[in-house]
């Protein structure tokens, strides 16, 4: 039988998409709180462009586009990203799927600003080191 903790994480997310993209409206208010509680430390509004690695269903890259910043998103899960392109539609999010361990089809320096919510948490150490070089 294979580890369990071997398998790429990205294909757990392909299973459960639909039902993260049950909670898309409640994530995007905590999210929202969090940018306004954390804005005297991070003002995210002085920002232009923004990249989110690991957007899952596209929660965070809505309110952040909602806030006038132009987001891209990466998620290497596609049914993941499905979700993502359907709750955001119209809202002129790119969604582009890859893997950040793979490194990002990306410019340096193409990007304002990069954040990753919820990803290292789900990494080994190893792999966590690889996603910050990236």
């Amino acid at each position: 039988m294979k580890d369990q903790n071997k398998k790429p994480h990205h294909l757990l997310f392909n299973r459960i998409a639909q039902i993260y993209g049950l909670f898309f409206k409640s994530q995007k208010k905590s999210f929202d709180r969090a940018i306004e509680k954390a804005k005297p430390v991070l003002d995210i509004d002085v920002y232009e462009s923004l990249l989110d690695v690991g957007s899952g269903t596209g929660a965070l890259c809505s309110v952040l586009a909602q806030r006038g910043l132009r987001v891209t998103g990466v998620e290497p899960a596609v049914k993941m990203m499905a979700v993502a392109k359907r709750k955001t539609h119209g809202q002129g999010i790119e969604f582009v799927t890859a893997n950040i361990l793979e490194g990002l089809p990306f410019d340096s320096d193409a990007f304002d600003l990069v954040i990753a919510s919820y990803v290292a948490h789900g990494l080994q150490p190893e792999q966590r080191q690889v996603m910050y070089r990236e």
